[in-house]
């Protein structure tokens, strides 16, 4: 009978922490990686040989790339939104280690909720549609600031 071997990522850019709990019980293997994604590859591969994987990461600033990357490999991955992750009221200990145990555990108790992830031309739209508002503020508190200087000197 296959047994699930359940895995929590703490995604960095320059660092990924992997947490495995294997079965039901038992303590979480915890294995830091760097940034590379060949590494990440390499160990879900070795991982795939003993049994199934399903593995998630909380969504950040690094984006979608390593859920692209592990789904056309095959592997089952889920992007969690931070904000319905489950904390306990004044647990302020946070760490990368203890974010990916959490994590594999949450996720193999079916506690987390996954987000809907972008195709590679719909992130495109938006960081397009992101950058046009920033340029846009910009102008706006460029022109303040002008406005301002003017209206100093007398010019106004």
């Amino acid at each position: 009978m296959s047994q699930t071997i359940w895995v929590g990522l703490d995604v960095h850019v320059e660092s990924i922490t992997v947490a495995i709990l294997e079965g039901e019980g038992g303590e979480a293997e915890v294995i830091k990686l760097s940034g590379d994604l060949m590494k990440v590859r390499r160990l879900f591969r070795r991982l795939a040989r003993r049994d199934v994987v399903q593995t998630c990461y909380e969504a950040s600033g690094a984006g979608f790339v390593l859920h692209r990357v592990l789904r056309r490999d095959g592997f089952h991955c889920e992007v969690i939104a931070p904000s319905l992750i489950p904390r306990k009221p004044g647990d302020r200990r946070k760490t990368d280690r203890i974010d990916a145990v959490m994590l594999a555990r949450l996720y193999r108790s079916g506690h987390l909720t996954p987000v809907h992830t972008p195709t590679v031309d719909q992130e495109a739209l938006r960081r397009l549609i992101r950058l046009r508002l920033t340029y846009q503020e910009q102008c706006k508190s460029t022109k303040r600031r002008l406005f301002s200087i003017l209206l100093n000197g007398g010019l106004q």
